[in-house]
């Protein structure tokens, strides 16, 4: 009386191989995007392409991952790099579309000794995009 217990096939190493790869390429394209955000202007232009990479590569990882019934927590690893990436790709594409505000903000920063002091150039950022958004610089 042998009962036939089925175990859930495991995914085969071609497939293990597979989202092994993904996973490097969405890691690698994440870091070569974070790294271009430290460059502005040319920087952020490389960067929105790349976080877009990353947001593709890491949508078909995880799906990857789910039909191979990977384990959950890899699953919200790429889920975090989606949120990430669409969050750093939204703070590149701000920088581009304001460039002047963004570069006196950058000089602010690099000058600031204090909190308050960063406090400030935050507040004169947020006024420097809202005069360019009434159109009045």
């Amino acid at each position: 009386m042998s009962e036939n217990h089925e175990q859930p096939s495991a995914p085969s190493l071609e497939a293990l191989e597979n989202i092994r790869i993904w996973s490097r390429c969405t890691f690698l394209s994440l870091v070569l995007a974070f790294g271009m955000t430290n460059f502005p202007g040319w920087g952020n232009t490389l960067a929105l392409p790349l976080f877009a990479l990353t947001i593709g590569l890491a949508i078909t990882t995880m799906v990857k991952m789910l039909k191979a019934k990977f384990p959950f927590f890899s699953v919200l690893l790429m889920i975090m790099i989606v949120i990430w990436s669409l969050f750093l790709s939204l703070s590149s594409g701000v920088q581009l579309l304001f460039p002047e505000a963004a570069g006196n903000y950058a000089t602010c920063l690099e000058q600031a000794l204090t909190i308050a002091r960063s406090d400030q150039c935050t507040a004169q950022m947020s006024d420097g995009i809202f005069s360019q958004i009434m159109g009045g610089n």
